[in-house]
């Protein structure tokens, strides 16, 4: 009594009191300005008409379940203290409390703020701490006079970008949650440097892994950070190491390249590269010279609008297949580097010739093919020869070596024993290893365009292949090899020196197209005719003199082309090929030395020419 009347302060606590006694009522006077029913077993307030000059009330640690809506009785309040109770909502008629200023909610059930909190505009301090908020939603921002927020152990994932407007937030305990960010991320503009008057942010006990940017332009007014040195793993742990003030101007640093595009970390010590990098894509040249580096990350391809990459003197021996993904990369500086890969005939190349190396290297490991073609390879880079000792090629089926500068097919492709095609055309290879014979799964051979005379005769190992291409060579005979594979469907050597087709051509049994077109050929043996699953036959452009009449027997030819030979006639059997008999549709015989009338008639098509041919039998 003597407290209430002459101090103003009403003290009741650890009274075990279930409701407030009557007689307590009676000192309910406007002198009262704090009233504390604290450690009580109070499961409602009392009437709160008596409380109306009351500026701090604090009923800590009772079993509250609710507020009366006569909360708004309680316009003189600047201070609520409603901790340790089992509170889970607010009534909307706490917004009448007009000049609150602090409101502690902590130790209850709330699983949000409540809405009407953040409309009590003059709140400076507010805490919820030890409560089951998973996420402290926008509304908080709209607190433009808060001071103090006290979030900790709530098991908080997220908070909304917009706490930021609160402008003149001194102190944030975010600590005890299950953060992995704050707003701002990494390198994001207009979130925490917003707060610039914050002086202590306690983020322990959480999982951030990486700090925003913006709190480096807190400094000097962030006095006090607390973190947890092992979970922010996206930082370079060098700078982690030589406390917070290194800390802030490192994020400082990293936020200018917003403006700046540029990050420099060159002569740092740093023996990896910050993850949280990666999340910087505004990025457009990185700075990593002089460093420990042993390696490039992988996430490097995640900043699409890099160009200038400084790697040199650092300790990399390999570029990274996600390089190939940094898609405004131009420039590499990789001076005083003992690259392993790519290899250095890749490297002189260029960029877009490494980024494509890198690309199709990444898209052949575990895959079924790889594509190394207009690379201007001169040889078999020593590391494709380490991906295939370590297996990384077993299931290779296509092999795509088109257009280098290759002079020999490497012996190492060999080795591929899956391999179901192999293309090395437009190079400039003189010669094939015996042991090609190895590649007995090889059903396309594509070796067009090279300079090669002869093949091994190891190729007759070869029983699966298909298809065979070997045109614009130097081949001045079909070699004896390719005549044992019975299983060739298509055999294509136009434009080489080819002057006689060898008897053993009739072992071909399966062969449905051959092509020696733009050769020296003067005669077609007659053993032609044992090719009986010819569709097409192409020889234009060579010296032709006749056709041995045993092409009869190729019932299932479609297309022949005799153009721009030296034919003075054709035998009249040539006719019973016609349909339906036979199956001959595409017969060109244009720039040979025909004479009248058949010279006419062929220029009345196909059709007309095997009728008079059919005529003459």
């Amino acid at each position: 009594q003597y407290m209430a009347k002459r101090v103003g302060v009403l003290d009741i606590r650890e009274c075990f009191l279930t409701k407030l006694p009557y007689e307590i009522r009676r000192l309910m006077q406007p002198g009262l300005h704090t009233v504390d029913f604290s450690d009580n077993l109070m499961q409602t307030l009392p009437s709160l008409r008596e409380l109306c000059y009351v500026q701090e009330l604090r009923v800590n640690n009772n079993k509250l379940v609710e507020l009366p809506d006569s909360v708004r009785l309680l316009t003189s309040v600047t201070s609520l203290h409603l901790s340790h109770n089992q509170l889970s909502s607010l009534p909307i008629t706490l917004i009448h409390l007009t000049p609150l200023l602090t409101l502690n909610l902590d130790n209850n059930h709330f699983t949000a703020v409540p809405p009407v909190v953040c409309r009590l505009s003059a709140l400076t301090d507010l805490s919820v701490a030890h409560n089951m908020i998973p996420v402290l939603d926008a509304e908080l921002g709209l607190l433009k006079q808060l001071r103090r927020l006290t979030a900790s152990s709530n098991g908080l994932q997220a908070i909304a970008d917009e706490i930021c407007d609160a402008a003149e937030l001194q102190h944030l305990d975010l600590s005890n949650n299950n953060l992995e960010s704050l707003p701002g991320y990494t390198c994001q503009p207009g979130h925490m440097e917003r707060l610039s008057n914050l002086r202590s942010l306690d983020i322990t006990g959480n999982m951030i892994s990486v700090l925003p940017s913006g709190l480096g332009l807190l400094v000097p007014s962030l006095s006090d950070l607390k973190y947890d040195d092992y979970e922010l793993s996206q930082l370079p742990s060098e700078i982690l190491q030589e406390g917070t003030a290194a800390l802030l101007a490192y994020l400082a640093m990293c936020h200018d390249t917003i403006q700046t595009k540029c990050l420099d970390l060159s002569d740092r010590g740093f023996q990896t590269m910050p993850r949280h990098i990666g999340e910087m894509l505004h990025l457009e040249e990185i700075r990593v010279s002089h460093n420990h580096l042993a390696e490039l990350p992988e996430w490097i391809g995640t900043l699409k609008a890099l160009r200038i990459l400084r790697l040199d003197h650092t300790g990399i021996r390999a570029l990274p297949f996600g390089l190939a993904d940094c898609a405004s990369l131009e420039m590499l500086d990789l001076d005083g580097l003992a690259l392993l890969s790519p290899p250095a005939q890749i490297l002189a190349k260029g960029v877009p010739i490494v980024k494509e190396w890198l690309a199709r290297l990444r898209e052949a490991q575990g895959g079924h093919r790889l594509d190394l073609s207009s690379l201007g390879l001169e040889d078999w880079p020593a590391q494709l020869r380490g991906n295939t000792a370590e297996g990384k090629y077993v299931r290779l089926e296509r092999l795509n070596l088109l257009d280098n500068i290759l002079t020999h097919l490497p012996v190492e492709i060999c080795d591929l024993s899956t391999l179901l095609e192999l293309s090395v055309g437009y190079n400039r290879i003189v010669s094939i290893h015996p042991k090609i014979g190895a590649l007995e799964s090889l059903q396309r051979l594509l070796l067009p365009f090279n300079q090669l005379a002869e093949l091994p005769g190891t190729i007759s190992l070869l029983q699966a292949l298909l298809l065979v291409n070997l045109d614009g060579n130097q081949f001045g005979e079909v070699p004896d090899g390719l005549c044992e594979i019975t299983s060739l469907t298509e055999l294509r050597m136009n434009q080489n020196k080819i002057r006689t087709l060898p008897p053993a051509t009739a072992q071909l049994v399966k062969l449905q197209d051959l092509q020696l077109a733009y050769n020296d050929l003067e005669l077609l043996p007659r053993e032609i005719g044992f090719n009986t699953s010819l569709t097409k036959l192409k020889v234009s452009y060579n010296r032709l003199v006749n056709v041995p009449s045993e092409v009869m027997n190729l019932t299932l030819l479609k297309d022949l082309q005799l153009t721009h030979n030296n034919l003075t006639g054709l035998p009249a059997v040539l006719g019973a090929l016609a349909p339906p008999a036979g199956a001959l549709t595409d017969l060109a015989l244009a720039a040979n030395q025909f004479k009248a009338p058949f010279s006419h008639i062929l220029l009345r098509g196909t059709g007309a020419t095997l009728r008079y041919l059919r005529e003459q039998i």
